[in-house]
């Protein structure tokens, strides 16, 4: 800042100006005495903005992965998750139902479905089901029971008001001798009566180690075994039957 010391002279005809250097300066008073004032600087005008300086270094490339990140856990991580906010600016992986679900998924939640499903090569170690249907008109299903007497007995059974007629194919196992029979029989019935037809029967003993025979009971139709002997006998029947 520069200062001045100014001796000041009244005009008459303008008693109130004063011109320092051609600038032309209003008082606000009127001058008795020589003044002292202080006079700021004059800022000059604006300068040409300079050349833009070279650019800065590159920063370090973004991770492709989880890894390393501190509010990612992906430790857990399984195809098929999604990764979700928790909240609490962290974040995990998670299993959306329905995005990603094995049949054992589907099929442990009890869901069905009527659509047509298409299996390409199918490998199973240990497939066990109770039936199978076929269109809703064949039901094919398999059972076992060992019985050690020679009365009439039942070793295979079905709904007679859902089902008219059927095959039977019925290993027979004496398990004390290990001599076995296989029989195929056909059954139908009218709901009052049940025929049966024995179109096969091998046997690797002397004599038959079993006949059967059809019966109606409380609407169920019965095939009924009668052993030739009271040995521990083991009755595995095969059921392929045909809905009413």
């Amino acid at each position: 800042m520069a200062k001045y010391e100014l001796s000041l002279t009244v005009n008459s005809a303008n008693a109130d100006v004063l011109t320092v250097d051609s600038e032309t300066l209003i008082l606000d008073i009127t001058p008795q005495a020589p003044v002292s004032l202080s006079v700021l600087e004059l800022v000059g005008p604006r300068g040409e903005t300079g050349p833009q300086g070279d650019t800065g270094p590159q920063g370090p490339a973004g991770t492709t992965s989880f890894t390393g990140l501190t509010d990612v856990d992906s430790s857990n991580a399984t195809v098929g998750q999604l990764l979700q906010a928790d909240g609490d600016d962290t974040f995990s992986f998670v299993t959306v139902s329905g995005v990603s679900d094995t049949l054992d998924d589907v099929t442990s939640r009890g869901s069905t479905t009527t659509n047509a499903v298409t299996v390409g090569d199918l490998t199973a170690d240990d497939t066990v089901v109770d039936s199978i249907e076929v269109n809703n008109i064949q039901q094919t299903s398999a059972t076992q029971t060992t019985l050690s007497t020679t009365s009439a007995t039942s070793v295979a059974s079905f709904n007679g008001s859902t089902f008219n007629c059927g095959k039977m194919i019925i290993q027979v196992k004496d398990n004390v001798t290990s001599e076995v029979q296989v029989s195929q029989i056909s059954v139908a019935h009218n709901t009052y009566n049940a025929h049966t037809t024995e179109y096969s029967n091998l046997f690797t003993s002397t004599n038959p180690l079993a006949t059967f025979a059809a019966d109606i009971r409380s609407g169920s139709v019965h095939i009924d075994a009668t052993a030739a002997s009271s040995n521990s006998t083991t009755y595995k029947v095969l059921k392929t039957l045909i809905r009413a």
